[in-house]
């Protein structure tokens, strides 16, 4: 089979397929470069009989903790519960020798609720006239740690 050219295929089918890249890439990443831990960070809060209220997941790398998501039940905001999942997120990062955290947003509320949680615009991409959805936004944002 020497000198046959790999196909492109669909792997969003084959399971386990974003884990298997991922470590891939951060093995290939540790063996160039020198970096910070690199872990994941996940806390929730349930309520009494299971469910899940609210939930961050993020991970450390080279220093900063990159939040991938946060998310509280609706009837549940506005409780601090995002709030304190932040403050533990932040608290873990710090620990794992993070001195900063960034996120990208595109709801114009959490974009206002990042704000207040000290965080601050580092770059926008924003969709223009005639790209769908029209006026779209992705905020990116940055705070620090220490």
């Amino acid at each position: 089979m020497v000198g046959l050219t790999p196909a492109v295929v669909d792997a969003g089918a084959e399971p386990g397929f974003d884990a298997n890249l991922e470590a891939q890439l951060l093995e290939s990443i540790r063996a160039d470069s020198t970096q910070a831990r690199n872990e994941p960070i996940r806390f929730a809060m349930h309520a009494a009989d299971g469910v899940l209220l609210a939930g961050l997941s993020g991970r450390t790398s080279y220093g900063w903790l990159h939040l991938d998501m946060l998310w509280v039940a609706p009837d549940h905001r506005k409780k601090g519960y995002g709030r304190k999942l932040v403050t533990r997120a932040f608290d873990k990062a710090r620990s794992l020798g993070c001195h900063s955290a960034w996120l990208d947003t595109s709801t114009p509320a959490a974009f206002a609720a990042w704000q207040k949680l000290g965080f601050s615009e580092f770059g926008r991409l924003t969709n223009v006239a005639g790209q769908h959805p029209e006026r779209h936004q992705r905020w990116f944002m940055r705070t620090s740690l220490t």
